[in-house]
């Protein structure tokens, strides 16, 4: 998922929309963190099942949504002004899962 982000975030691709650096940023951070934390869990407490929240799979509905509908907007060379919003929500429910999943995996990583 990550990777769709970086590549419709390059502006040399000549699109008539781009993803906003600061979603790109946002999007990967959380990944990056995931797979840090649950490579830590693994390694240090042998957790090896790490369920997923419904804040989470809100999460990637929203990634989903944008990466499609920006993909289609481009198709149509058009911008809907509704893209913003949308932009906007997917990083609010990026945001809240890796904060979610942070305090999730904090007490698992310092329980004994």
């Amino acid at each position: 998922m990550a990777s769709a982000y970086i590549l419709l975030g390059l502006p040399s691709l000549n699109m008539s929309n781009i993803l906003p650096l600061w979603l790109i940023i946002i999007v990967v951070t959380r990944d990056v963190m995931i797979v840090i934390t649950a490579l830590i869990l693994h390694r240090l407490k042998g957790v090896k099942h790490f369920r997923p929240s419904l804040l989470g799979k809100a999460t990637t509905v929203s990634q989903v949504v944008v990466i499609t509908l920006v993909l289609f907007c481009n198709i149509l060379q058009s911008t809907p002004s509704f893209l913003n919003w949308l932009y906007l929500l997917t990083f609010g429910l990026t945001f809240c899962s890796g904060i979610g999943y942070a305090l999730r995996w904090k007490h698992l990583l310092f329980s004994k």
